[in-house]
């Protein structure tokens, strides 16, 4: 690896395989590079799955956009909440992952 790469037409799934290779490998810049374009993936059809693996891979800061990301789109909620979100929540790709 010489540190120069593009990662701009990588998917999700290309992204994510590289990150976790990355990782293991301990190649910091590579890692933050895939993080960074993960950003893009974060969509309604997505969002809960990249938001489980920003979190399986300690990626605060795509795990904090992700959360942020939902709220704004679904609304603030807890598990106190007298209401679901606005939108069905288990239409979300990934949602299926998160009782696992």
């Amino acid at each position: 690896y010489t540190g120069h790469t593009s990662v701009d037409d990588l998917d999700f799934e290309a992204l994510a395989e590289l990150l976790h290779a990355a990782d293991v490998l301990g190649l910091e810049s590579l890692r933050r590079l895939c993080e960074a374009q993960l950003v893009n993936s974060v969509d309604d059809a997505q969002v809960l799955e990249v938001l489980l693996f920003a979190d399986s891979f300690h990626c605060r800061a795509l795990r904090a956009l992700c959360l942020h990301y939902l709220q704004q789109r679904f609304g603030a909620w807890s598990a106190r909440s007298p209401s679901p979100p606005m939108l069905p929540l288990y239409a979300v790709s990934g949602y299926d992952r998160l009782t696992e």
